[in-house]
């Protein structure tokens, strides 16, 4: 699969010459139209008192960005641990970066696949591809508890 195969399947777009991913197009878009019609998270009251430590903008109940509005007491133990996050996403980006195409297209994939499995773990996939996600883990669950009796 080349990159802009692999950019239009994303885009949820079959590729004219890969007529075989049709159906992972229209599945990654109808994930994409699901996720957007659902309403967003609204931050809870612990993490506003995070945000306001650090000095950043909280979230209000409509997630809108607020100004701070808390003390600042407890900013400097979490300005060193939010630099520490800082290098290590720069050491996984850094890393992520020496990869090769292939390897990157994979690791994708991956996430990809691990997202979608939580999502239908908590059965919030669109109906029949959350009917398909249910008989796929019934299968393999079902066969791999028979294997171990």
């Amino acid at each position: 699969m080349s990159a802009a195969e692999a950019e239009q399947v994303l885009s949820g777009v079959t590729p004219a010459s890969r007529p075989e991913l049709q159906s992972l197009a229209e599945a990654i878009d109808e994930l994409r139209s699901v996720a957007a019609e659902a309403p967003a998270p609204v931050a809870s009251a612990s993490l506003n008192a995070f945000f306001d430590a650090l000095g950043s903008p909280s979230l209000s109940a409509t997630g809108d960005a607020t100004a701070a509005s808390s003390s600042t007491a407890g900013a400097p133990a979490l300005v060193g641990a939010r630099s520490a996050l800082r290098r290590g996403v720069r050491r996984v980006m850094e890393w992520i970066s020496g990869l090769g195409l292939v390897s990157k297209i994979a690791l994708g994939a991956g996430v990809l696949v691990l997202g979608a499995g939580g999502v239908g773990a908590a059965g919030a996939l669109p109906g029949p591809v959350q009917s398909a996600f249910d008989t796929v883990i019934s299968t393999v669950t079902g066969t791999w508890m028979t294997s171990l009796i």
